[in-house]
């Protein structure tokens, strides 16, 4: 009975087991993902840091999205570092915001959109991601797309990095799933012997 309980531990957690299925760091000012852009979305590497993404530089309407694989059912969740860069001329007044959207990449309909309002970083002549946000969704099909969006408000000079969503394991392969299972009946019909 102890060993049945232990496989049946074993075989629970992988089922229910919570890793990095998307991450993007802009390291080198370049990128791992591959992002469909609208508008100016820049790779940038201010003075050697490791990079970051600069989006809708010049107040440009822009858009970067990037699709990844998703369990259908399964609960996410996004974190990411921003802030802002100006040139010289501050805004005076806030909201400075751009919208972090997931979208089924299957049928391009609309999970979730958070918005985050970058005005309260330093808005100094330096790049820098001072701040930090968080959002969940849950993915309704096996492909997720997550879109920054600065379209909605015109605001460039917004900078981000570090972002990372975590959620449910890939399913094992049916033939993972079935020798995880053989080996678990094995154990059992050897400890009845």
């Amino acid at each position: 009975m102890k060993y049945t309980l232990i496989t049946l531990a074993a075989l629970s957690s992988v089922a229910f087991a919570q890793s990095t299925v998307f991450s993007d760091s802009f390291d080198g000012a370049t990128s791992s993902n591959s992002w469909n852009i609208t508008g100016d979305f820049n790779f940038k590497d201010p003075l050697g840091a490791g990079g970051l993404g600069e989006l809708g530089r010049a107040n440009v309407p822009t858009t970067a999205s990037s699709d990844f694989s998703t369990l259908s059912g399964g609960n996410y969740s996004l974190s990411l570092s921003f802030g802002t860069y100006s040139p010289g001329t501050y805004p005076s007044a806030g909201p400075w915001n751009f919208d972090v959207v997931f979208l089924d990449a299957l049928t391009d309909t609309e999970i979730s959109r958070t918005t985050f309002d970058a005005f309260n970083a330093s808005q100094s002549g330096n790049y820098a991601t001072e701040l930090t946000g968080s959002t969940s969704f849950t993915a309704p099909s096996a492909s997720t797309r997550l879109m920054l969006d600065s379209t909605p408000y015109g605001h460039g000079w917004i900078t981000v990095d570090n972002i990372s969503v975590t959620g449910p394991a890939p399913v094992p392969e049916p033939s993972s799933a079935a020798l995880l299972g053989l080996g678990g009946f094995a154990f059992i019909l050897r400890r009845r012997k």
